[in-house]
């Protein structure tokens, strides 16, 4: 893997359809409470920390400090390690974010660099350093990269007019499918407005997306994709890229696979008040097909969520770094 790999996009075939309308409201089967509790308190000092990943049995929060990211093991409540640091040099990433697990590696994508790492925590904690391994380089304006099935990536990119998905097999550099989600004139202008999450069902072999600024939830596979909007009202691009972010509403936060469903962090609040003041927030719940089958009240503040697939358990990160478990035997009961 120590081989720079190059995305060429000429290589692919494409379908296409849009992500930024035509979403099909229904409302939820069940609408529940879901208790928490509270993790043993972890001494992470005076970090802000604003995202929560997993990596085996391992949680993985994202914060503003110089090395960017702690590494935390939930059963034993310690810190195992700060790693990556922000920067320019050897070992260095600009605009560091956390992609996921991809086979034994930590994968990394610097925004700035365009550039996906893979690193090897366990490694990391013997050596006390951050070695990191060059793996993919990837087209301007490359905004997500995310795991999927063994030796594949798939990267969410714009152009002058268009935001397209993309499939890249790593064993044979190649370009496995190609996906339009959507074209909008000058589409690369509203960068910020088209804040998503994204995450790979192996399972279901299929990519589900939930944007920030719209409430639509989208699975996609290699021949077709749906979208299911979480309220009943209309709400469209044009409407939302009109406005200055800060006068948005945000919908969902995080999305996560959990076995063959998905987990959502949905808000339905202005973002200056969910940043600025507690409020409960709500786990929706979509089945493989992306129907929508539960809407979740969860009585904590909470600014990002994680499935740890190794734990089998989900971890919320709330505000003053307080952190959740939540059990989700009771979610299984209503698929």
């Amino acid at each position: 893997m120590k081989k720079l790999l190059l995305l060429l996009l000429a290589t692919a075939c494409t379908y296409e359809n849009t992500l930024l309308s035509n979403a099909e409201f229904k409302a939820p089967f069940t609408e529940t409470v879901l208790e928490s509790s509270r993790m043993e308190s972890i001494d992470i000092d005076d970090r802000h920390c604003y995202g929560i990943d997993s990596y085996d049995s391992l949680l993985v929060l994202t914060t503003n400090a110089e090395k960017k990211f702690l590494w935390i093991d939930p059963n034993e409540s310690m810190v195992l390690g700060e790693y990556i640091y922000k920067g320019r040099g050897t070992n260095e990433l600009v605009s560091p974010i956390y992609s996921g697990e991809f086979s034994d590696y930590a994968l990394f994508y610097d925004l700035s660099q365009c550039r996906a790492y893979l690193f090897t925590p366990q490694d990391a904690f013997i050596k006390g350093r951050s070695d990191l391994i060059e793996c993919c380089q990837f087209p301007p304006m490359t905004t997500h990269v995310i795991p999927a099935e063994d030796n594949n990536l798939i990267s969410l990119s714009l152009s002058a007019d268009e935001l397209s998905l993309s499939s890249l097999d790593l064993s044979s550099n190649s370009i496995r499918f190609t996906y339009s989600l959507a074209k909008v004139a000058n589409i690369k202008d509203y960068i910020t407005h088209l804040s998503l999450s994204a995450t790979y069902s192996k399972i279901n072999n299929s990519l589900a997306v939930a944007q920030c600024y719209l409430p639509f939830f989208t699975i996609i596979n290699n021949n077709s994709q749906k979208s299911i909007t979480s309220l009943n009202k209309t709400i469209s691009w044009e409407e939302i890229r009109k406005k200055e972010v800060f006068e948005l509403n945000i919908y969902y936060q995080k999305v996560c696979t959990v076995e063959d469903y998905y987990i959502s962090l949905f808000i339905n609040q202005p973002i200056t008040e969910w940043q600025s003041k507690e409020i409960p927030v709500h786990f929706h719940i979509f089945d493989s097909d992306g129907d929508f089958i539960a809407d979740i009240t969860v009585n904590d503040y909470l600014k990002d969520i994680t499935y740890n697939h190794y734990n089998k358990k989900l971890y919320g990160l709330g505000y003053n770094n307080d952190l959740y478990v939540y059990d989700l035997t009771k979610i299984r009961d209503l698929i």
